[in-house]
């Protein structure tokens, strides 16, 4: 209540008192005084502070009710909803500045001006009871006319005070109305944060709804899925094929080659179709329907072009299936052949060397035949050779083409005889000259006569093998004064035989071998290196043992047995 309320009911200052009407002003008078501080007692603007107060603490009641309430509910939202941490956190934050807005209205004291109203309206307790002392008792009344004096005295003092204590309360609820208009913003502010925290909870209560029915939905999802599967999975085992035995007429085959495949089924099938189908190439026809018959049904296949190839075949639920390969149609080879003769009969053992697109060497056999297979569509070049004798042709060209090419024939002549001063071989064939080299009289070649000299020649050390290089190496620096020469040789003069030079030492009269060495000495039984290359890093060598040829690295260490 405001001061104006409280200075309505004031009374006029009282100047003088009619002594006629004494009795009966004092007993107005003293009614009118009961009347004023009944009206300051009981007016409502002594309760303003209290009344205040209690609305305050009721309203803090009632925001620590609902701040209890939302921190129920976020718990809540956050046990249920982690996926919305951020939002809550936020809330959260707003909360905490709710609750500080809280803390500092309740701390807010009660309103002090209590005190002095009580004061008065205990006072006026006091006057209604000499009221009605008076009343009772007129007798003494003149009596009580000074007490009355005094205690209008006392009254009007009274009156006073309460005018300056109604002042301070005036001052003073309107320094509360300002405190109480502050808190009243606080208290709008909190219950604005309240109103936004509670529709911040209502989305987050919508939002886990919908997370809510996100997952039901997607639970519903997997269910179906599953039960699908479950589905398929039983129809699959139900779908099983039964395999079928499958053959092929060849696994292999050149290209544009049939192949005839073949299925077995149950006799339960017989009737039915069989489907073949392939990877590639070529069935009886895409894909070959064949009916079963018996328990049996084949188709062809076949392929232009190189590959490996599935094939497989289907009846219901039997299947089978076969691989194959289909190579390439080697190109077609052939032959080059011809006869060497000697005064109208052949001449064995004598090397034929083959040159052009492709390269080989052979040596004739009894009868002088020579040939070569395997050779494609080309230019070649023939040549013979053995030491002593010269041919005619001394070598033919002979073009292949799509055919087999036969007699390309030769003729050998003696071009020379030669004479012995040494120790001849029983039968004529070999002549020791005694001085460390043995003459082939048929071919007049000079051979050293130790056929594994242990010697240093050319940085190269003999007598354990060497390799083809260091053999040739070593053949080229042999000369009179080593391995027991004294012919006069130099270096130079020395070499590896041919082909042609060792096919003659072991073949004809008086062949020439480990076991036979007739008149050479230290001959090993192993392979000698000849001067004649493949051209692939291969070499020609004799075997000694038995006379035979070899073809092998030029990297391997075999003997050396040098010719000039």
């Amino acid at each position: 209540m405001s001061a104006s309320c409280i200075s309505a009911h004031r009374p006029s200052v009282i100047d003088s008192v009619n002594p006629s009407q004494e009795a009966w002003n004092m007993k107005h008078m003293l009614v009118l005084a009961l009347m004023l501080l009944a009206g300051i007692s009981l007016s409502g603007c002594s309760g303003d502070t209290p009344s205040q107060t209690q609305s305050q603490q009721a309203q803090i009641t009632v925001l620590q009710n609902q701040l209890s309430a939302v921190q129920t509910q976020l718990s809540s939202a956050k046990a249920d909803g982690s996926v919305y941490n951020a939002g809550i956190t936020t809330a959260i934050n707003s909360l905490k500045q709710t609750e500080s807005a809280l803390a500092t209205l309740a701390g807010q004291p009660a309103n002090s001006n209590a005190t002095p109203l009580t004061t008065a309206a205990n006072q006026v307790l006091v006057l209604q009871s000499l009221a009605a002392s008076l009343s009772s008792d007129t007798s003494a009344l003149s009596a009580a006319y000074a007490n009355a004096q005094a205690s209008i005295a006392s009254l009007t003092t009274q009156l006073n005070a309460a005018n300056a204590q109604v002042t301070s309360l005036t001052a003073q609820l309107a320094a509360s109305e300002s405190t109480n208009s502050t808190l009243s913003g606080q208290l709008a502010a909190a219950n604005a944060q309240v109103t936004t925290l509670t529709n911040q909870i209502a989305t987050l209560q919508t939002q886990l709804a919908n997370a809510n029915d996100t997952i039901a939905t997607r639970d519903a999802t997997i269910v179906s899925l599953n039960s699908t599967i479950s589905t398929l999975q039983a129809q699959i085992s139900a779908m099983v094929a039964t395999p079928v035995a499958m053959s092929a007429s060849a696994l292999t085959a050149a290209v544009s080659t049939a192949i005839t495949v073949t299925a077995t089924f149950p006799s339960t099938e017989n009737g039915k179709t069989a489907t073949f189908t392939a990877t590639g190439g070529n069935l009886l026809t895409t894909p070959a329907n064949v009916t079963i018959a018996g328990n049996t049904a084949s188709t062809t296949f076949n392929s232009a072009s190189p590959g490996t190839f599935n094939i497989y075949v289907v009846d219901g639920l039997h299947a089978g299936g076969a691989i194959v390969t289909i190579t390439a149609t080697p190109a077609p080879t052939y032959g080059i052949s011809g006869t060497i003769s000697l005064n109208g009969a052949g001449l064995q053992n004598v090397a034929v060397a083959l040159t052009g697109a492709a390269s080989a060497a052979v040596l004739t056999d009894a009868n002088g035949n020579y040939s070569f297979a395997g050779l494609q569509n080309g230019s070649y070049t023939v040549t013979p050779s053995r030491s002593g004798y010269s041919f005619q042709p001394s070598s033919r060209a002979v073009t292949v083409s799509n055919a087999n090419v036969t007699g390309r024939d030769f003729t050998d002549i003696i071009t020379a005889t030669y004479s012995c001063s040494g120790t001849l071989s029983p039968l004529g064939r070999w002549c020791d000259n005694n001085d460390g080299t043995v003459r082939d009289m048929t071919t007049g070649l000079l051979w050293l006569k130790n056929a594994n000299c242990a010697a240093t020649l050319g940085g190269v050390t003999s007598g354990a093998g060497t390799t083809w290089a260091d053999a040739l190496t070593w053949s080229s620096y042999l000369a009179s004064g080593s391995c027991g020469l004294s012919d006069g040789s130099y270096a130079r003069d020395w070499r590896l035989p041919t082909i042609g030079d060792l096919s003659a030492l072991l073949t004809g009269t008086e062949p020439v071998l480990a076991s036979t060495p007739r008149l050479f000495t230290n001959i090993q039984s192993d392979f000698y290196w000849s001067s004649y290359s493949f051209g692939d890093g291969n070499i020609w060598e004799a075997y000694m043992t038995n006379g035979t040829g070899g073809n092998f690295p030029a990297t391997n260490v075999y003997y050396t047995w040098p010719v000039r």
